[in-house]
């Protein structure tokens, strides 16, 4: 779906210079240009999807926020995106032991 709502805005915008770089259909990443400069990168990775929107994008197509917004509505966030986890004082036990061999740190004494 977000590839076609892509596929679609890139054909309504293509008089402003508006292209898609979507690869074959079974792509995993795709990215919306305005003459040549990148506007958004989606990357469906096997663990994470990304939608990256790139600087000063709504300058050079003002609609883009708006689809980017339209892609994000349709996903489903898993936990709370954007919420850090809890802080602990302690390193963990792999960063201890990295503190240790790496840099001579033992953080058990």
């Amino acid at each position: 779906m977000l590839r076609d709502d892509a596929i679609a805005f890139a054909r309504a915008n293509a008089s402003k210079g508006i292209t898609i770089e979507a690869g074959p259909p079974q792509s995993s990443v795709f990215e919306l240009r305005c003459r040549k400069v990148p506007l958004l990168l989606v990357e469906n990775g096997h663990d994470l999807l990304t939608l990256d929107i790139f600087g000063y994008a709504d300058r050079r197509a003002p609609g883009i926020v708006t689809l980017q917004d339209q892609m994000a509505s349709r996903l489903i966030p898993e936990g709370r995106p954007g919420k850090p986890g809890p802080i602990s004082g302690e390193p963990s036990g792999l960063e201890a032991l990295i503190m240790k061999h790496r840099d001579g740190i033992d953080v058990v004494q």
